[in-house]
């Protein structure tokens, strides 16, 4: 298994370490590779375009949970579209999720 990593300057394995602060994790079996972030990503701006993103998928969500609860629709909508709609909202929901996630990496 290899990666390609660029402006990596320095590794080390550590047991038990510091994880404040930004880090990308690589979760494994029985380890995680958590990389800072600091000085390679600039943290602002990152926040800034996963907030924008979490917030687009809010509202596409809201609108999808709306009209899945809407009985009427459930009712006379074509089983594909139902169906469709649903999985949409399924993916929505794990993307959010993920998002959320991923903010609080940042800090």
């Amino acid at each position: 298994y290899s990666v390609q990593v660029e402006k990596l300057t320095n590794a080390s394995m550590a047991h038990g370490w510091d994880r404040s602060g930004a880090h990308a994790v690589l979760p494994g079996e029985g380890f995680e590779i958590r990389v800072p972030l600091e000085g390679i990503v600039d943290l602002a701006e990152e926040k800034a375009r996963a907030t924008k993103e979490l917030e687009k998928v809010e509202k596409e969500l809201t609108q999808l949970r709306g009209r899945l609860d809407n009985a009427n629709f459930v009712a006379r909508a074509p089983k594909e579209v139902v169906e469709k709609d649903t999985a949409r909202a399924n993916e929505l929901a794990a993307t959010k999720d993920r998002l959320a996630k991923h903010l609080a990496t940042l800090g």
